[in-house]
């Protein structure tokens, strides 16, 4: 996906995942080899490319077949050498999901449905001689030549994936989207960030921080979520899905608005929120408010379409937007109130 006929640059400096001539697909994350800790995850502001594969040749996998650089060298050689052992020549019929779409080399390409070529800046030439109607470019700030201009703007299908090896690699994402901008290229744009995580809370923070002031100046249409850590595809995509969320470019999931708690708070504020976020999690695109008190509750929630709002011991509003529909309801009937209410409302409105 990012080299020439025999290598492709990686996330460090100077590295890149070397295979010999003849490769064929493996979706890293279905093969039942061993810790496949190699994934990729793509996620676009309007379409989900939830998992891609990634190729390699395993016929002779007895010796130096992957000469990787080292932060992946290790755990990848292993694998390749696991699937190589067990003669698990895997195709992608083979391995693909229903409904999820593949990100693939643009030389092992072959026009399948539900498949997208990706290109890196040095593979241009080639790009002019495929009809697919979607086509990924990987490169990095630098490799902006005029070459590269002058295809991007006889190839509006491309999505540039901007990769960056720079220590400042928010500001080298930024440069690059500002080149395309100068030169009046509207292709869209998705960062590619590597990390290596085994704990969850570190991988959302450092990506949320890294992607969070890209996205909030609508500098990107969508991320690249590579992780070579001991998280699973699930924790991936939902890190990606829920950052694409606060910054308001896709919705895949309801959203919760709650205060702290303070000593205005008379109700239990957790058990209350655990309880709707149970009831209600399957409502995608709905924002419910969840606040203690009255006194900063409704313009803490202003943007959310329900509200459960605390007004004295034992009692609660609800709200649908802005307006209270229904005061002082005891506490215990609440959250079922709630519910009732949403549910009817919902089906008035559909």
């Amino acid at each position: 996906m990012w080299g020439g006929e025999d290598s492709r640059p990686y996330g460090g400096k100077n590295s890149y995942i070397h295979r010999p001539t003849g490769s064929y697909l493996v979706v890293v994350e279905q093969l039942v080899v061993g810790q496949a800790s190699l994934l990729y995850n793509l996620v676009i502001g309007e379409v989900d490319f939830a998992e891609a594969v990634v190729d390699f040749h395993v016929e002779d996998v007895t010796g130096n077949v992957c000469d990787i650089a080292a932060e992946v060298s290790d755990n990848l050689a292993h694998l390749v050498r696991r699937c190589a052992n067990d003669g698990r020549n895997l195709t992608v019929s083979e391995q693909r999901e229903e409904g999820v779409d593949y990100i693939l080399d643009a030389d092992v390409w072959t026009g399948e449905a539900g498949t997208w070529p990706a290109y890196n800046h040095q593979q241009l030439p080639l790009m002019g001689g495929c009809n697919a109607e979607l086509k990924f470019l990987f490169m990095p700030y630098m490799a902006q030549t005029d070459e590269v201009i002058a295809c991007l703007k006889q190839h509006p299908e491309v999505v540039v994936v901007s990769q960056s090896n720079h220590p400042n690699r928010l500001g080298e994402h930024r440069a690059l989207v500002h080149q395309l901008m100068t030169e009046g290229l509207q292709n869209p744009v998705v960062f590619f960030q590597h990390y290596a995580e085994d704990d969850a809370e570190d991988l959302q923070i450092k990506a949320a921080a890294d992607m969070g002031a890209l996205i909030f100046d609508g500098l990107c249409d969508g991320i690249f979520i590579f992780n070579q850590g001991n998280l699973s595809h699930a924790v991936i995509d939902a890190t990606a899905f829920g950052i694409l969320q606060a910054g308001r470019t896709r919705t895949s999931k309801t959203e919760y608005i709650s205060c702290p708690g303070c000593g205005r708070t008379l109700y239990d504020l957790e058990k209350t929120i655990a309880r709707i976020k149970a009831a209600t999690s399957h409502l995608t695109g709905l924002k419910i408010g969840i606040m203690g008190c009255i006194v900063n509750g409704p313009g803490e929630m202003a943007d959310a379409d329900y509200g459960y709002v605390g007004a004295g011991r034992g009692k609660i509003s609800l709200y649908k937007g802005k307006v209270c529909v229904e005061k002082n309801i005891p506490e215990e009937e609440a959250v079922e109130r709630l519910l009732e209410f949403i549910r009817n409302d919902r089906k008035e409105n559909s």
